[in-house]
């Protein structure tokens, strides 16, 4: 195969139902391909070579037509991105055409097509570095760094950084990065310096607006009672009176006599302040995809977003069943509110729950603790589909897969060649069906031969499953059914 095309990178975005994704250009092994995987917020996850075993099911590739795909061991989370690179920062030449008495175009092809992948990584990664401008004349500009010369060289200057020298055309060792961060420290004083002047002179003219409103005041109107308020009653300056401050009768609002004396206290009594405890939603990256047991859920992020309400927050425990595995004191949401997060980094491939727990400090009905799960749901599939008459478990295993959670009613649309007969099978701890409803509603299930059989799960756990075979061959084409326990 020839490359006539230059892309050495394959990009994809998670929708959470994939695991499987590929890339076009030509490798000859394992090594020569990069997988970069970053979450939502473009951080990396991972990044391995192709013969990687941790992070990845399989890499399978194509060493004559080029292209290839690689497999996670579960979907890619939702927003995550995986990019798949051309990496083949280890250049050979293994093929030999010296004494060789004859040789064909395709071996001479491929030599070529070996080195044209090491080349396309070289420009690749070229792209990405520092370059001289094309304006730039060639020996205008020398781009090397000193090393040993009257500048003082790379080898002594650790701490330094390197301007262009005084004669504009190369390089030369410039001030220390203690230095530059004196200078940042500094500007960055005198700006907070600047700013707090100009907010003492703001307070000083709100100071002198305040003193001259309170003059134009000639003071409290007189009379008033203990509770009581002053409310401006007119729009000429100094125009106010007092106001009773007592509320008292009956509230159709609270369908009670009160009786409250001052504006605070009535105040008090509509907001009717109560001691909350501050509120918990547990996430976890992945959680709500549906796994066959036996996948490898390598890790997950844990999220806990945290809601103050009367007190502050105290602390948040991450806990694996009744494992705790972190307590956080300080920083994410605590003490206000916000996020909290934790990974947990231990690959599981069953069913598993974790569950974080928040404190709010003591006072006015504190401390209490509140807490929120979130769980991995792993299960055995179903398998339907069409064959030959009388399917092994093994043949029927090799059906088409529904990674579901059980369910008491099923329809599926099964396509089948001339004479199969039509398969569905699914785990026996869900229990026997009691209908099989075709198309037009007409009970089947009396048409339909149940046997259990045993099918070796992704766990490597033999399970047993009922198993269903249609007694009569069908025509080629689709068959929709009604399966219902």
């Amino acid at each position: 195969m020839a490359i006539p095309t230059y892309a050495p990178r394959s990009a994809y975005i998670g929708n959470g139902t994939l695991a499987s994704y590929t890339f076009d250009f030509k490798i000859a092994d394992l090594t020569q391909i990069q997988i970069l995987v970053s979450d939502e917020n473009s951080d990396e996850v991972f990044r391995v070579d192709g013969n990687d075993t941790t992070f990845l099911s399989s890499v399978t590739f194509d060493p004559i037509r080029g292209g290839g795909i690689v497999t996670l061991p579960g979907n890619l989370t939702t927003d995550y991105q995986i990019v798949i690179l051309l990496a083949s920062d280890a250049p050979k030449q293994p093929f030999r055409f010296r004494d060789a008495g004859d040789f064909s175009m395709k071996t001479i092809e491929a030599a070529f097509d070996r080195m044209m992948v090491f080349i396309q990584r070289i420009a690749y990664m070229s792209q990405r570095s520092l370059r001289m401008n094309d304006n730039l004349a060639d020996g205008e500009f020398n781009p090397q760094l000193p090393f040993t010369s009257t500048d003082v060289g790379v080898q002594d200057n650790r701490d330094r950084v390197f301007v262009v020298n005084d004669t504009n055309d190369g390089f030369k060792a410039g001030p220390t990065v203690a230095s530059l961060d004196a200078a940042v420290v500094q500007t960055a004083v005198n700006a907070a310096e600047a700013a707090a002047a100009s907010a003492a002179a703001a307070l000083q003219a709100s100071i002198a607006a305040e003193a001259a409103a309170a003059a134009a005041l000639s003071g409290l109107p007189e009379g008033g009672l203990v509770g009581d308020y002053v409310e401006k009653t007119g729009i000429i300056d100094n125009e106010a009176d007092w106001f009773s401050g007592t509320f008292s009768g009956f509230s159709s609002r609270y369908g009670a006599n009160l009786n409250l004396i001052g504006l605070r206290a009535a105040l008090l009594y509509v907001f009717n302040f109560t001691y909350t405890a501050a509120g918990i939603t547990l996430s976890a990256a992945g959680s709500g995809t549906i796994r066959e047991k036996g996948a490898s859920v390598a890790s997950t992020l844990l999220t806990a977003a945290l809601v103050k309400r009367s007190n502050l927050i105290a602390a948040v425990r991450f806990y694996q069943g009744a494992t705790l595995l972190d307590t956080q004191v300080a920083g994410g949401g605590i003490p206000n509110g916000g996020n909290s997060t934790f990974n947990y980094a231990t690959p599981f491939t069953d069913n598993i729950t974790f569950t974080a727990e928040v404190d709010d400090v003591a006072g006015g009905g504190g401390p209490t603790t509140a807490s929120s799960s979130t769980s991995f749901v792993f299960v055995y599939p179903y398998y339907v589909g069409a064959g030959a008459v009388g399917l092994n478990a093994a043949a029927i295993a090799a059906l088409t897969k529904r990674i579901i959670q059980s369910t008491s009613s099923r329809v599926e649309s099964i396509t089948a060649a001339n004479t199969n007969v039509l398969y569905f099978a699914y785990p026996a701890a869900y229990g026997l069906l009691t209908s099989i409803l075709d198309v037009n509603s007409f009970e089947t299930i009396g048409d339909w031969t149940q046997s259990t059989k045993s099918i070796t799960g992704l766990d490597g756990n033999a399970v047993n499953y009922y198993c269903y075979e249609f007694n009569n061959p069908v025509g080629a084409g689709a068959y929709q059914y009604t399966f219902k326990r």
